[in-house]
């Protein structure tokens, strides 16, 4: 890494106008949200979610920044076997950003992997209150 890479704790930034899509995974079924005009729609059955829940999300990206950028040895213990939570953000140019949240280090932060760079970072778990864990935490 350059020095201006390592000082740059930007996971991912995004333009939250261009994303058109969302796919977010629990460990369990895939949550999806598809842009429709101004608002947002359930991507498994077209219901109507809170836009506004939806954009205060999506702003949590523009941008994410690391607790800290891991060395290559550190990036080895990164456990990404059974992933927390995996997201996915679908831009309207049809790219794809997959931003992977691990396991935890010992002090209790995520391994974070975007399919942007292939770092690896860590982020304090506490970044995450407020995302959504299920369709629910998206409506009205």
């Amino acid at each position: 890494f350059t020095k201006s890479e390592l000082r740059d704790l930007t996971i991912v930034n995004v333009n939250t106008m261009e994303i058109e899509g969302i796919e977010l995974s629990y460990q369990g079924p895939v949550i999806k949200v598809k842009k429709d005009g101004n608002g947002w729609k359930n991507g498994n059955d077209s219901k109507e979610v809170d836009t506004e829940k939806v954009n205060a999300f999506l702003s949590k990206f523009s941008p994410l920044k690391a607790g800290n950028l891991l060395g290559s040895k550190e990036a080895k213990e990164a456990d990404f076997r059974n992933p927390y939570l995996t997201i996915k953000l679908i831009l309207n140019n049809k790219q794809e950003t997959k931003v992977t949240f691990g396991g935890k280090n010992k002090e209790g932060d995520y391994f974070i992997a975007t399919s942007l760079n292939g770092a690896i970072y860590t982020l304090s778990s506490g970044n995450l209150t407020g995302f959504p864990k299920n369709i629910k935490d998206l409506q009205k």
